[in-house]
Order: C-alpha cells, then sequence, then structure tokens
C-alpha cells in the first residue's frame, strides 16, 4: 500500500508540494527518494504522484494520474462520556478511522474525568491537530476534520 498525505492546496501544473511534518516524515522516517511513489489526498481527489525533489523543508511531486475517493455520505457525530485522559486519544483516533466526523464530549453524572476548563481546552487544542489526519490516514479516507 502507498503512503497517503494530505494538501490543502491543489496541484498547481501537475505539481504538488507538501511541506512541514509531512515532509519530514516522508524524507526521514519513510525514507523514500526521488522516483518513489505516494498518494496524496485532496478535496475528495485521491492524486498518485511521484517524487521529483526531495530537500529538508519540502517534497515536490509530479502528479501521474488522479481519481475520485471513496467516503461515506453520511457525517456521523459521536457523542461520548469523557473518559480518563490516557484513553480519550485512542477513542478519538479510532472514531476517525471508523469514519466519525464530529466527536462531542459530554459531561455525564458518572463521569470519572473531570477536567478544569484550562486543562479541557489545552486537551482538545492538542487532540483537534492530531485528529486530523491521525485516523483518516490509516482508514484511508480522504477527509480531514
Amino acid at each position: 500500500m502507498m503512503p497517503r498525505f494530505f494538501v490543502s492546496e491543489p496541484p498547481d501544473g501537475g505539481i504538488i508540494t507538501i511541506d512541514g511534518a509531512d515532509a519530514v516524515h516522508i524524507g526521514k522516517s519513510l525514507r523514500m527518494a526521488v522516483g518513489d511513489e505516494l498518494t496524496v489526498c485532496r478535496d475528495g481527489v485521491d492524486y498518485q504522484c511521484e517524487i521529483i525533489g526531495i530537500t529538508r523543508e519540502d517534497v515536490s511531486l509530479r502528479v501521474i494520474s488522479e481519481s475520485p475517493s471513496s467516503e461515506p455520505n453520511i457525517d456521523l457525530t459521536l457523542f461520548m462520556a469523557i473518559p480518563k485522559l490516557d484513553k480519550l486519544e485512542l477513542i478519538v483516533q479510532k472514531s476517525v478511522e471508523l469514519g466519525v466526523v464530529r466527536i462531542c464530549p459530554v459531561l455525564t453524572k458518572r463521569c470519572i474525568s473531570r477536567p478544569d476548563n484550562e486543562r479541557f481546552k489545552a486537551k482538545r487544542e492538542r487532540l483537534q491537530k492530531r485528529r486530523s489526519n491521525l485516523g483518516a490516514e490509516l482508514s484511508l479516507r480522504f477527509r480531514t476534520y
């Protein structure tokens, strides 16, 4: 299976550029090189690409082909009682893998975890950064949230 990455910008003349943490991941963790292929997703389209240039800061790709992605036609929302903090990240990841679009934490009478506003806000911001691509990359979905 080819690695999948998500971009926010459309191809410019058949060229896509990936920068930031994804570029580092492609070059250092995956050890990909010029000529290797990967999949880039944007707005319901999968682009099959070939690496044409790779530096420490960015990866340049040439679009080989494009095809529509398959995505469920429903938006699934998960309402869940707030779990212990160590479980929340796993729940978010698995939910996104299964197609959940929105996660709404709910404080219930029997919740063990009752974070204060500041801790909860910091945790929410961290999870929002991680969840957008994490589960979607693993489940071969194209939408990120």
